[in-house]
């Protein structure tokens, strides 16, 4: 099991729709070894803009409309994952990982609020140091090709711990 905490964001069109395209990131890992290499398990991930509010920066004040950009949305992830480790030294392995995902965005730009599902694929790398509890530090990205305002995907940073 790894878990990590760390930044995230999204990618796309996120610029242009976004106060921020960046936010927090909690990634959870579960992952049971098959044969000397391989690795089958599960992640689940969310990330979120750091600035929840309903107030927004205003872009074009002479629009009617008006036309303003909102907080990053909460998303979440299920993944299942088939990985693959190298270990590079006594101490330091490297992970790399891969699978379908099941992504779930919370809307806050409709009315009611709701949440909506997609589908995508997600990959992540894991840098691995240490002993009985090891240093994580990892890479994820994931294509979602329906996320909302024209984003393609999401992405993190992350730096936790892992208990193998």
């Amino acid at each position: 099991m790894d878990l990590s905490i760390g930044a995230a964001g999204v990618v796309g069109g996120a610029s242009r729709t976004y106060r921020s395209s960046l936010g927090g990131a909690l990634d959870a890992m579960f992952s049971a070894p098959v044969g000397r290499h391989l690795r089958l398990g599960a992640s689940w991930s969310a990330q979120s803009g750091l600035q929840n509010t309903d107030e927004c920066t205003v872009i074009d004040p002479g629009s009617l409309p008006s036309r303003c950009l909102v907080a990053l949305p909460l998303v979440t992830s299920w993944t299942a994952l088939v990985s693959r480790d190298w270990h590079l030294h006594r101490a330091l392995s490297l992970r790399a990982s891969g699978g379908p995902s099941l992504v779930s965005v919370y809307r806050r730009t409709t009315s009611p609020y709701s949440w909506s599902s997609m589908g995508g694929v997600t990959g992540r790398l894991d840098f691995i140091v240490g002993g009985p509890a090891n240093v994580v530090a990892s890479i994820r990205g994931a294509l979602v090709p329906a996320l909302p305002n024209n984003a393609s995907g999401t992405f993190a940073f992350g730096l936790g711990i892992g208990l193998h």
